[in-house]
């Protein structure tokens, strides 16, 4: 791998000359291989700082450190590493990864959105490896720091770089494209989430269309029609190739039917139709994304098709696990109101004759919308008549309320995982399909892993 010079980094101080060939950059002192570049980042509970000595001892072969902390502290003295100093060492991390982004000069391919954006990314690369080297976001490391660091790990063999791009403030999509400068831009849609952050739905529009403007000269939109939203953000644009799974787009797909597992039968192009290998009808909301991509680099239709069917699922997103014989639904990696709806709508899809139940935790970042959205949660609970609904954390106690004065006979708030996981065993049976849900800071996948343990 080959990376651009740090002499041509602008800003940059040279306080010990490195002439070698750096082999990678990381941040985690732990993770440093042979000939790296070491940066210290400071957070809110770690300083790399102080972890100068352990880098250089695992083969930092150059560090980069605050101008700030070199002006109060003592450097480790090793004649054989490079240090430099830069004036904030978070932003040496972006602007050096702008730098090999552009040293690279690969297509890059930025996706966003506030639900879907992983799965769009995973059967996105997916597709274009059909016609090259794909690089990819790993897991969701999709933020200020993930997304330079991602960038950063393109080598000479990458034909296209995937890269995932969330945000939850406003300003951060200009920041990250300040980075990234993406070719081709899509968002999945827009949505309730981290409204906390952005007061409204329309400023969550506003942010996230940011990554629209703030793509390279001359890039493309992959404009999702069917978000009326992301329709408005991409009016003026002049290069975009648009989707749909309800109108005439570019790339227009149907949904002939759904499976008795809820898994989606779906056409794109006129392709011959396939079944996706993932649940929920929302999936061929992402399907079209990723083979509207595959449109734009000109993959074969039938590649494309058969590169999404291939798709199996992330764990913690829709991902159809069994527990004692048990149809357990894990969607525990994250939750807003939009995709608490969709993945109630994926259970209700089940034709099973057995029972159906919900295990749900908090949606966070909701600000003042909070009760309210869990009521209605709860009322939607309610409606649908699954078969027991248990909840946990604070804001869940609304959910329950609401569900229990709409009639809902087994709605129960739970103060402990242990206590919920226990009840919904003893009142569960094999053949039931269970759903659980709730946002990424509650860990609802422990209720999976309890259930697992009450069965060894």
């Amino acid at each position: 791998m080959s990376f651009v010079s740090l002499k041509e980094m602008k800003g940059l101080t040279e306080l010990q000359p490195f002439s070698g060939e750096l082999t990678g950059v990381s941040i985690d002192s732990r993770t440093v291989s042979e000939g790296n570049l070491f940066v210290a980042l400071k957070g809110d509970k770690f300083d790399g700082h102080n972890f100068l000595d352990s880098a250089i001892s695992n083969g930092a072969a150059a560090v980069v450190v605050s101008r700030k902390w070199n002006s109060e502290n003592v450097l480790p003295i090793n004649e054989s590493v490079g240090i430099y100093t830069f004036v904030d060492t978070l932003l040496f991390l972006g602007q050096y990864a702008n730098m090999h982004r552009n040293f690279k000069k690969q297509p890059i391919v930025g996706i966003s959105g506030s639900n879907g954006k992983t799965t769009v990314k995973e059967m996105t690369a997916l597709v274009l490896s059909k016609i090259g080297n794909v690089h990819k976001t790993k897991g969701n490391l999709n933020n200020h720091i993930g997304v330079p660091l991602t960038l950063l790990e393109m080598n000479d063999s990458t034909d296209y770089a995937v890269i995932e791009m969330g945000i939850n403030h406003p300003g951060e999509m200009t920041y990250l494209c300040s980075i990234a400068e993406p070719d081709v831009a899509l968002i999945t849609n827009v949505e309730l989430a981290h409204i906390e952050f952005f007061g409204s739905v329309d400023r969550v529009a506003k942010a996230k269309g940011e990554l629209f403007t703030g793509m390279a000269v001359g890039g493309t939109a992959i404009v999702n029609i069917d978000d009326s939203h992301i329709k408005a953000l991409a009016e003026n644009l002049d290069k975009k190739l648009t989707y749909s799974l309800h109108v005439d787009a570019d790339m227009r797909g149907k949904i002939l039917r759904i499976e008795d597992d809820s898994r989606a039968v779906v056409e794109f192009n006129g392709c011959e139709p396939f079944t996706l290998n993932v649940l929920g009808k929302k999936m061929a909301e992402n399907a079209i994304a990723a083979a509207a991509i595959g449109l734009k680099f000109a993959v074969p239709l039938p590649d494309i098709c058969e590169a999404i069917e291939s798709y199996r699922g992330f764990k913690g997103r829709m991902n159809r696990l069994e527990v004692a014989g048990r149809i357990v639904i894990d969607d525990s990696y994250n939750a807003n109101p939009a995709s608490v709806e969709f993945a109630l709508n994926s259970l209700s899809a089940f034709t099973s004759s057995s029972k159906k139940i919900v295990v749900i935790g908090d949606m966070l970042e909701l600000g003042s919308h909070s009760e309210e959205e869990h009521r209605q949660i709860g009322r939607k609970l309610s409606v649908a008549g699954f078969d027991a609904v248990y909840a946990y954390g604070t804001e869940t106690k609304a959910t329950i309320d609401e569900a229990q004065k709409e009639g809902s006979e087994e709605a129960v708030h739970f103060e402990s995982k242990e206590e919920m996981t226990e009840t919904l065993m003893n009142f569960s049976a094999p053949g039931d399909v269970i759903l659980v849900k709730g946002s990424r800071g509650m860990q609802m996948e422990d209720v999976i892993t309890l259930m697992i343990g009450n069965v060894n």
